[in-house]
């Protein structure tokens, strides 16, 4: 699954005409002696209700990708920098879902997948959080890998050189 960096497409939400499926039409009102343009009622609560659906998409997208791989599932994502990997490390994550405040303001699957990620694999997950029974019991093939591979820009080189005179 690559891409996990990239926004959401929300080009959509900042029409002056929002069309809902369930709900039909919300278009800004425009002042015509003010020569100014204001977001309706209507346009507002269907600019919400359709971001809300095009997460709920992401996520659909997303379940989809983690519960289908056979064998093997790379993820894919970038930050800027380690400030970052911090940040969404630290969003709200319950026992098993993400603050839904945190959902509904995300920009992008990694934001959705990474606090997750990173809680599960953190050794020091509280008493409360840890498996029922000791993962080294499980047999092998059922047992969760989850492992979080963080490569810096600097270190990946896009040509490595062999000797003085071959460049591979």
């Amino acid at each position: 699954y690559s891409g996990l960096s990239k926004k959401f497409n929300k080009g959509d939400l900042n029409a002056p005409v929002i069309l809902n499926q369930q709900y039909g039409l919300g278009m800004d009102y425009f002042d015509v002696n003010k020569d100014m343009a204001f977001p309706s009622l209507a346009s507002v609560a269907y600019r919400a209700i359709n971001e809300k659906e095009l997460i709920s998409e992401e996520m659909r997208l997303i379940y989809v990708a983690l519960t289908r791989a056979k064998e093997q599932l790379i993820l894919v994502g970038r930050v800027k920098d380690e400030k970052s990997l911090i940040k969404y490390e630290q969003l709200a994550v319950s026992d098993t879902h993400i603050a839904v405040n945190e959902r509904l303001t995300a920009t992008n699957p990694f934001v959705l997948i990474y606090g997750v990620l990173a809680k599960h694999q953190s050794p020091s997950l509280l008493n409360d959080q840890r498996f029922e029974r000791d993962i080294d019991q499980l047999n092998s093939e059922v047992k969760p890998r989850v492992s979080i591979v963080i490569d810096h820009y600097e270190d990946v080189s896009t040509e490595e050189v062999v000797n003085d005179n071959e460049i591979r």
